[in-house]
């Protein structure tokens, strides 16, 4: 696991413009913006960070994405043996089989860049994975560990001691009390808010704006005030709560 000041951050500040990092995007989706946001503030911080394109199973290569280049499909990743990787397959309906989409790309952990936004606040005494994407306005509390490919939307917020474990998602506005327990490749809606001490069991979605006042088990969709299980547990459930 990487500290905090091993990812690409704000160190950028640096007088003397660092060696440049060419950095592959995962997934051709709305996420992209949110990755693009955070190099282009990197950028203006002094960071030397090149996007080459994106890599994309559904998009034909050579076609262009947000201005990108597709320069082919996910398991691509070997014809660009010095480049960095970043996912942004962060969606309500992919989150739960990206440590499988991650798996088939067969890449070292090292292989992945950690972008943090330098107005997201990260705890020096907080430790962040590989892969990790931080938004504008994030808060990351200390004693907080966040596993690898771990995405933090805008102005969510994770309170002290709280373990996020790999491939889970906090959408934008999400909010973690101290102490939760996120478990692998959980998805937290925008808006919602997870009482401190409480589990997000593994593969669970708690929708937007649900305030979760007891552990989520595993697999479980919750919503609501306070949260509750939602039954309408097949794809089509899924995407209503987006809805809602």
């Amino acid at each position: 696991m990487a500290h905090t000041e091993n990812a690409v951050t704000a160190a950028g500040r640096a007088r003397r413009r660092p060696e440049q990092t060419d950095l592959i995007l995962l997934g051709a989706g709305g996420g992209v913006y949110d990755v693009l946001d955070i190099v282009d503030a990197l950028h203006d911080d002094g960071a030397n960070i090149n996007v080459l394109g994106v890599l994309d199973d559904g998009r034909d290569p050579g076609s262009e994405h947000v201005g990108l280049t597709v320069l082919g499909g996910l398991t691509d990743c070997e014809r660009f043996p010095t480049a960095k990787f970043v996912s942004t397959i962060h969606n309500e309906r992919d989150y739960a089989r990206h440590p499988e989409i991650v798996a088939r790309l067969g890449l070292a952990p090292e292989r992945f860049a950690t972008l943090i936004h330098p107005r997201a606040g990260v705890s020096r005494r907080a430790e962040v994975g590989h892969g990790v994407t931080i938004c504008d306005g994030a808060s990351v509390a200390g004693g907080v560990t966040i596993g690898d490919h771990v995405f933090l939307g805008a102005r969510a917020v994770v309170g002290h001691n709280t373990t996020i474990d790999d491939h889970t998602v906090l959408a934008a506005g999400a909010l973690l009390g101290g102490l939760v327990q996120a478990q692998r490749a959980c998805y937290v809606g925008s808006a919602a808010a997870v009482r401190p001490g409480v589990t997000i069991g593994r593969g669970a979605l708690v929708g937007l704006g649900a305030i979760v006042v007891r552990d989520v088990p595993e697999g479980f969709v919750v919503v609501g005030n306070p949260a509750r299980r939602f039954t309408g547990q097949d794809d089509r459930g899924r995407r209503h709560l987006q809805s809602l």
